[in-house]
């Protein structure tokens, strides 16, 4: 069984015959006559629905297009977009990065290292330092030993403490020491 007629078993609906073997769906014809190739060198032919259209309107073969001949004398020339925009999107676009660039603010690693600047990081640098030392302290406050757990806040800190889990806890720490020293003694 060949795969045309497999296909056609397995794809027929309801006992439907299909007359897809021997149709040669997917090979390509060579006998027809290419398409004539046109190019903006050549002028478009008398019979073309344009051309007739052009001429009765008054237009007349080499002549410039509107009321007085005065327009374009060449076709538009065919430009192939290879990308996704739309017309003029892409000057809208650089445009956009042009004052985007003008714009923007100058980053840390293009300014150059003056006496100023570095005194400015090293305050900084003092500055996050001194936090950092000062909220060590306050973070200790919020920290409960017998679990083992830090809270940044008060809240936080209360309501483990008001908690059952910190109870328990608690009171299983208490029943083994209880225990390790009831078998220590016996």
């Amino acid at each position: 069984m060949s795969i045309a007629e497999q296909q056609a078993q397995r794809f027929g609906r309801f006992g439907e015959s299909r007359d897809i073997v021997g149709n040669d769906f997917d090979t390509y014809d060579d006998s027809d006559a290419p398409a004539p190739a046109v190019t903006l060198d050549t002028p478009i032919a008398n019979d073309n629905v344009g051309y007739r259209m052009l001429s009765r309107m008054g237009w007349k073969t080499g002549g410039g297009l509107g009321r007085t001949l005065q327009g374009r004398k060449e076709p538009v020339p065919i430009v192939m977009k290879s990308d996704i925009m739309g017309l003029g999107r892409m000057s809208v676009e650089m445009n956009q990065v042009e004052v985007v660039t003008e714009k923007r603010r100058q980053l840390e690693i293009e300014k150059d290292d003056t006496p100023e600047l570095i005194q400015r990081y090293m305050n900084n640098l003092e500055k996050e330092q001194h936090i950092a030392e000062s909220t060590a302290e306050l973070r200790q406050t919020y920290y409960c030993e017998s679990c083992d757990k830090q809270y940044k806040t008060y809240s936080e800190y209360d309501n483990h403490v008001n908690s059952y889990d910190h109870a328990h806890r608690l009171l299983t720490r208490r029943r083994r020491k209880e225990t390790v020293r009831r078998t220590a003694t016996h």
